[in-house]
């Protein structure tokens, strides 16, 4: 069964908390940044001086321009890969979705090579779903549907998943 051209009872999306931990890293790699170079200068050369010992400072001199040439080439390449991380997410989250019908569930993933997995309601068997604590608080899960053969639709970080699973089994109650 291909891509249904009815419009579905229901659409789940994956939850917002995918962006979470490219964001912390972000804000945790920008802020050592931040740190690293606006750092009081006379403190950091003392501890650098104490652990380095006597010959750090004219190393550290003699290393200083190469030094700050490298940090800006490090602080653009973690800019290009927190974008690409976080461009990647976006995709992710735009293109995944879980469809519900009145007579089957559809499960979407993909952006350039789409994979659509489609299970006829009259042969879904259950449909469970797993919380974590902070799935509770935020509202995401994870939700399989087990349909009489060996198909298995397995849909992590989904957004409203004990709903799904509640109208899933709702529908396939009154089939």
């Amino acid at each position: 069964m291909s891509e249904n051209p009815k419009e579905p009872l229901s659409r789940y999306r994956l939850s917002l908390i995918i962006f979470v931990k490219p964001i912390l890293t972000a804000l945790v790699g920008f802020a050592l940044l931040v740190w690293l170079w606006g750092a009081e200068k006379e403190t950091l050369y003392r501890v650098m001086a104490q652990v380095g010992g006597p010959s750090f400072t004219s190393w550290y001199a003699a290393f200083y321009p190469k030094l700050i040439f490298y940090g800006r080439i490090a602080t653009s390449v973690f800019s290009v890969m927190l974008f690409l991380v976080l461009f990647q997410r976006l995709i992710v989250y735009l293109s995944t979705e879980l469809r519900i019908f009145d007579d089957a569930v559809l499960w979407r993933t993909g952006f350039i090579q789409r994979n659509v997995f489609t299970i006829a309601l009259p042969e879904v068997i259950g449909a469970n779903f797993r919380q974590s604590v902070l799935g509770r608080l935020f509202g995401y899960g994870s939700i399989m549907i087990s349909s009489r053969g060996d198909d298995q639709i397995f849909a992590r970080l989904l957004s409203g998943a004990p709903a799904a699973s509640a109208e899933i089994m709702a529908l396939k109650s009154k089939s």
